[in-house]
Protein backbone atom coordinates (compact mmCIF):
# COMPACT_ATOMS: atom_id res chain seq x y z
CA UNK A 1 0.00 0.00 0.00
CA UNK A 2 0.92 3.77 -0.91
CA UNK A 3 1.29 6.35 1.23
CA UNK A 4 0.99 8.91 -1.02
CA UNK A 5 -3.00 9.46 -1.99
CA UNK A 6 -4.17 7.69 -5.63
CA UNK A 7 -5.83 10.78 -7.79
CA UNK A 8 -9.69 10.35 -8.14
CA UNK A 9 -8.33 10.06 -12.07
CA UNK A 10 -7.09 6.79 -11.65
CA UNK A 11 -8.87 5.54 -8.31
CA UNK A 12 -11.93 6.30 -11.58
CA UNK A 13 -9.95 4.95 -14.38
CA UNK A 14 -11.69 1.88 -16.29
CA UNK A 15 -9.55 0.48 -19.01
CA UNK A 16 -10.83 -0.30 -22.02
CA UNK A 17 -9.91 -2.30 -25.45
CA UNK A 18 -8.11 0.03 -26.90
CA UNK A 19 -5.69 0.62 -23.70
CA UNK A 20 -2.53 -1.05 -23.66
CA UNK A 21 -1.38 -0.06 -20.22
CA UNK A 22 -1.34 2.91 -17.86
CA UNK A 23 2.71 3.48 -16.68
CA UNK A 24 2.28 6.74 -15.09
CA UNK A 25 1.36 7.85 -11.75
CA UNK A 26 2.68 11.44 -10.85
CA UNK A 27 0.95 10.80 -7.26
CA UNK A 28 0.61 14.06 -5.53
CA UNK A 29 0.93 15.87 -9.00
CA UNK A 30 -2.33 13.98 -10.04
CA UNK A 31 -1.29 12.69 -13.35
CA UNK A 32 -1.79 9.50 -15.02
CA UNK A 33 -0.65 8.80 -18.62
CA UNK A 34 -1.83 5.37 -20.62
CA UNK A 35 0.20 4.53 -23.87
CA UNK A 36 -2.39 3.90 -26.56
CA UNK A 37 -2.03 2.78 -30.20
CA UNK A 38 -1.18 6.06 -31.51
CA UNK A 39 -0.97 8.50 -28.58
CA UNK A 40 0.34 8.62 -25.03
CA UNK A 41 -1.95 10.41 -23.96
CA UNK A 42 -1.70 12.09 -19.40
CA UNK A 43 -4.41 13.55 -18.00
CA UNK A 44 -6.03 14.44 -14.39
CA UNK A 45 -7.71 17.10 -13.09
CA UNK A 46 -5.74 16.96 -10.10
CA UNK A 47 -2.99 16.88 -12.78
CA UNK A 48 -1.01 20.52 -12.04
CA UNK A 49 2.37 20.04 -14.15
CA UNK A 50 3.40 18.16 -17.24
CA UNK A 51 4.40 14.60 -16.64
CA UNK A 52 8.37 14.33 -16.59
CA UNK A 53 10.53 11.47 -17.79
CA UNK A 54 7.88 9.31 -19.72
CA UNK A 55 8.61 7.28 -22.48
CA UNK A 56 6.85 8.20 -25.38
CA UNK A 57 7.87 5.85 -28.14
CA UNK A 58 4.82 6.39 -30.49
CA UNK A 59 6.29 10.73 -30.39
CA UNK A 60 2.54 11.87 -29.98
CA UNK A 61 1.78 13.23 -26.37
CA UNK A 62 -1.54 14.73 -25.60
CA UNK A 63 -2.09 16.47 -21.87
CA UNK A 64 -6.01 16.75 -21.46
CA UNK A 65 -8.16 17.86 -19.02
CA UNK A 66 -5.17 19.30 -16.57
CA UNK A 67 -5.43 21.89 -14.62
CA UNK A 68 -1.74 23.10 -15.63
CA UNK A 69 -2.29 26.86 -16.18
CA UNK A 70 1.65 27.53 -17.39
CA UNK A 71 4.47 25.67 -19.43
CA UNK A 72 8.15 26.33 -19.78
CA UNK A 73 10.75 25.05 -21.14
CA UNK A 74 11.76 22.88 -18.51
CA UNK A 75 8.37 21.01 -19.23
CA UNK A 76 9.78 19.49 -22.72
CA UNK A 77 13.60 19.28 -22.16
CA UNK A 78 12.49 15.13 -22.34
CA UNK A 79 10.69 14.62 -25.66
CA UNK A 80 13.05 15.60 -27.68
CA UNK A 81 11.43 13.55 -30.70
CA UNK A 82 8.29 14.41 -30.88
CA UNK A 83 6.24 14.58 -33.48
CA UNK A 84 3.10 15.51 -32.36
CA UNK A 85 1.96 17.67 -28.81
CA UNK A 86 -1.81 18.24 -27.86
CA UNK A 87 -2.18 20.90 -25.18
CA UNK A 88 -6.16 20.46 -25.73
CA UNK A 89 -8.67 21.23 -22.85
CA UNK A 90 -6.68 22.37 -19.91
CA UNK A 91 -5.99 25.28 -18.41
CA UNK A 92 -3.45 27.33 -19.88
CA UNK A 93 -2.53 30.34 -19.18
CA UNK A 94 0.76 31.27 -19.76
CA UNK A 95 3.06 29.64 -22.37
CA UNK A 96 6.46 31.08 -21.64
CA UNK A 97 9.55 31.84 -23.94
CA UNK A 98 11.30 29.10 -25.50
CA UNK A 99 8.78 26.63 -24.24
CA UNK A 100 9.12 24.30 -27.34
CA UNK A 101 13.01 25.07 -27.83
CA UNK A 102 14.80 21.40 -28.53
CA UNK A 103 11.42 20.39 -29.95
CA UNK A 104 12.92 20.22 -33.56
CA UNK A 105 10.83 17.05 -35.26
CA UNK A 106 7.69 18.72 -33.80
CA UNK A 107 5.36 18.71 -36.88
CA UNK A 108 2.16 19.19 -35.34
CA UNK A 109 1.01 21.25 -32.30
CA UNK A 110 -2.62 22.06 -30.65
CA UNK A 111 -3.01 24.01 -28.14
CA UNK A 112 -7.03 24.33 -27.97
CA UNK A 113 -9.77 25.21 -25.52
CA UNK A 114 -7.76 27.17 -22.77
CA UNK A 115 -7.06 30.21 -21.52
CA UNK A 116 -4.60 32.01 -23.48
CA UNK A 117 -5.20 35.14 -23.69
CA UNK A 118 -1.67 36.11 -25.32
CA UNK A 119 1.02 34.48 -26.53
CA UNK A 120 4.43 35.92 -26.27
CA UNK A 121 6.94 36.40 -29.30
CA UNK A 122 9.34 33.93 -28.44
CA UNK A 123 7.17 31.07 -26.95
CA UNK A 124 7.61 28.92 -30.36
CA UNK A 125 11.39 29.45 -30.92
CA UNK A 126 13.04 26.28 -31.95
CA UNK A 127 9.72 24.92 -33.73
CA UNK A 128 11.64 24.91 -37.18
CA UNK A 129 9.39 21.90 -38.78
CA UNK A 130 6.70 22.67 -37.38
CA UNK A 131 3.78 22.35 -39.90
CA UNK A 132 0.56 22.94 -38.33
CA UNK A 133 -0.56 24.91 -35.30
CA UNK A 134 -4.27 24.37 -34.06
CA UNK A 135 -5.09 27.72 -31.49
CA UNK A 136 -8.84 27.10 -31.48
CA UNK A 137 -11.15 27.99 -28.86
CA UNK A 138 -8.63 30.20 -26.55
CA UNK A 139 -9.40 33.72 -25.39
CA UNK A 140 -7.62 35.77 -28.09
CA UNK A 141 -9.48 38.79 -28.42
CA UNK A 142 -6.89 40.76 -31.19
CA UNK A 143 -4.78 39.13 -33.71
CA UNK A 144 -1.71 41.03 -32.69
CA UNK A 145 -2.17 38.68 -29.15
CA UNK A 146 -0.74 35.72 -31.78
CA UNK A 147 1.07 36.82 -34.50
CA UNK A 148 4.49 37.87 -32.98
CA UNK A 149 4.77 34.51 -32.05
CA UNK A 150 4.06 32.82 -35.32
CA UNK A 151 7.44 34.70 -36.84
CA UNK A 152 10.09 31.77 -36.09
CA UNK A 153 7.82 29.22 -37.73
CA UNK A 154 9.53 29.59 -41.27
CA UNK A 155 7.95 25.72 -42.19
CA UNK A 156 3.59 26.45 -40.74
CA UNK A 157 1.43 25.58 -44.04
CA UNK A 158 -1.84 25.32 -41.18
CA UNK A 159 -2.76 27.85 -38.50
CA UNK A 160 -6.25 27.50 -37.40
CA UNK A 161 -7.73 29.88 -34.96
CA UNK A 162 -11.13 29.71 -35.40
CA UNK A 163 -13.49 30.47 -32.29
CA UNK A 164 -11.64 32.57 -30.82
CA UNK A 165 -13.83 36.03 -29.85
CA UNK A 166 -11.29 38.35 -32.86
CA UNK A 167 -13.30 41.31 -32.74
CA UNK A 168 -12.08 42.77 -36.29
CA UNK A 169 -8.80 42.32 -38.27
CA UNK A 170 -6.72 45.04 -38.60
CA UNK A 171 -4.75 45.95 -41.68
Amino acid sequence: SSLVPVPSAIRNYKPNATDMRIFYDAGDRGCFCKLLRNWTICMGRECVEVPKQLAVSNQRLRVEGTLITTIGPADFIEYSDLLELQLDGNSLEVIEDGTFEGLFQLANLSISSNRLTSIGADAFRGLAGLQYLRLTKNRFLHLSDVIPSLVHLHALQSLILSHNAFGRVEP
